[in-house]
């Protein structure tokens, strides 16, 4: 599938519609959010911003295909001449993209119980064929540079505070770096030095020409990443 050729973007959404269905309530649909578009290019970060309500995880999660958009594309350039309508590929191919293409860090870490912290960040590069000796070792940079302390490697996670869940999380998201990833609410849990850290890392991916989608809850934060910004009005 051929993706629009007008501009550089290596995501571009298009009249994205997303409704829900309440099948408790006798099929009554709720509005997600309608008429969506924006585009990103290689190396830039787009803030999703608007009211509580407003449809800005649902946008993520539609496009990550948690959601299944009942209107509208999505373009992802995977390189090469090679891209794809997120919006109509089947689950199989989906999550074929998400082990190559797309990463999400979501608010909330879901790990199982009784896997180290140093486990759950190294595993993504492992999944990608990545030695566990230098996968480990990455994962340990990565953890240090997001000012977790090390008698914690060996722990699991789910015994953590909030704010280190959260950089557990977000350290897992990024350490085997996809074309685009999406962000909810990265720095919520966090003080201002560990979402300091968060965004250096998050301009420091920038550099690699990843695409970025975020969602970021103060807006002084967002303005020292975000190259541009998306606005939702809330639903009606």
């Amino acid at each position: 599938m051929n993706m629009p050729t007008q501009n550089s973007s290596r995501l571009q959404v298009e009249n994205l519609c997303k409704s829900f269905t309440l099948h408790n309530r006798g099929g009554r649909k709720i509005n997600g959010f309608a008429g969506v578009s924006f585009s990103v290019k290689p190396g830039e970060l787009l803030a999703l911003t608007g009211p509580s309500g407003a449809g800005k995880s649902s946008v993520l999660k539609t496009i990550y295909r948690t959601y299944t958009p009942s209107r509208g594309t999505i373009y992802l350039d995977r390189g090469q001449g090679r891209a794809v309508d997120l919006a109509a590929c089947s689950e199989s191919e989906m999550l074929c993209y998400r082990r190559s293409d797309i990463g999400f860090v979501t608010q909330f870490l879901k790990i199982l119980p009784r896997i180290s912290a140093l486990e759950v960040v190294a595993a993504p590069l492992i999944d990608i064929g990545t030695d566990k000796k230098d996968a480990v070792t990455r994962a340990a940079q990565l953890l240090r540079s997001l000012h977790i302390r090390e008698e914690l490697f060996s722990v699991s996670p789910l015994t953590f505070s909030g704010g280190e869940q959260q950089r557990i999380n977000i350290a897992r998201g990024v350490i085997a770096p996809k074309k685009l990833l999406l962000l909810d609410e990265p720095t919520a849990s966090l003080d201002e030095e560990s979402a300091g850290r968060v965004l250096t890392l998050l301009h420091e991916l920038k550099k690699q020409k990843i695409c970025l989608v975020a969602i970021f809850h103060d807006r002084d934060r967002m303005v020292q990443v975000a190259d541009n910004e998306y606005h939702l009005e809330q639903n009606n």
